[in-house]
């Protein structure tokens, strides 16, 4: 018999079946794993977010030019007006990101130097700094703006052509159109 035979319990696994019969400070330990991959996951999802908002825009806008769509302006002018607040939000963001966006004096050593890149980086570098976050989501507002302004302009474009093709119907009872 082998000297570790006797310790063999010792080594068998452990099966955990509930999150109550993990260790605390396992379950501690696995909690800030989890936020920290869910922190480096944010950029990556926020940017897929952006893709998709810009998708829908596009899909509105190829709406509004194929005349599948169009607004009542009363309705578009909340809309736009909810539009403009948001991007006047926007602006105000990039605007203190790009206050942000210079180096800090941390000092004139190694350590001093990283960190101030760090923070003018964050702040007004390119991907998934406060810059180049919200450029695109402004960009995006911009675009929807737009669209809503179109549809508006179809709405009132067709609602004429009503009112036009009345006006040429012949008085006398024939109702015939022009």
């Amino acid at each position: 018999m082998s000297e570790f035979a006797g310790e063999t319990a010792a080594l068998t696994p452990t099966v955990i079946t509930t999150p109550s019969s993990i260790p605390a400070d396992l379950q501690q330990q696995g909690e800030k794993l989890e936020a920290a991959r869910t922190e480096q996951l944010k950029p990556a999802m926020l940017a897929r977010q952006m893709d998709g908002m810009a998708k829908r825009i596009g899909t509105i806008k190829e709406d509004i030019e194929s005349g599948d769509l169009y607004l009542d302006p009363a309705a578009g002018e909340e809309i736009k007006n909810m539009l403009q607040e948001q991007m006047d939000r926007v602006d105000g963001w990039i605007e203190r990101a790009n206050s942000l966006a210079r180096r800090a004096p941390f000092g004139a050593n190694p350590v001093g130097e990283a960190m101030a890149l760090k923070f003018e980086d964050r702040a007004g570098g390119e991907g998934t700094s406060f810059r180049g976050v919200f450029t695109p989501y402004r960009e995006i507002l911009g675009e929807a703006h737009e669209a809503v302004t179109q549809a508006m302009n179809l709405y009132q474009q067709i609602e004429q052509d009503n009112v036009d093709s009345f006006k040429r119907i012949r008085p006398g009872g024939d109702n015939e159109a022009v």
